[in-house]
């Protein structure tokens, strides 16, 4: 469910509606470079604003969901643990 809500946000800030994204991009490079519609005609059509369209344009891949860098459960400990190993290098794993 969480895949699914940070898909949204990154198709709210790409301006794209969600469940769209890849086939709205790809339409919309259809309809300017088969059909030779312009940007304006492409934002009526599909009812989304021109600067949508222009940025669909410039992009050469599709919308592409990304998962945000996330941190480690052993973050907060970590300079504990290095400092441990650096004092006695031989200490076991367990």
């Amino acid at each position: 469910m969480d895949a699914l809500v940070a898909q949204r946000e990154n198709a709210e800030r790409l301006g794209l509606r969600p469940n769209q994204l890849v086939e709205d991009w790809a339409e919309i490079r259809r309809l300017h470079r088969a059909e030779r519609m312009p940007i304006r005609a492409i934002a009526r059509h599909l009812g989304i604003s021109r600067n949508t369209v222009k940025r669909a344009l410039a992009t050469d891949r599709p919308p592409k969901y990304e998962r945000a860098a996330k941190g480690s459960a052993v973050d907060a400990v970590e300079v504990q643990i290095r400092e441990l190993l650096r004092e006695t290098p031989t200490m076991p794993a367990r």
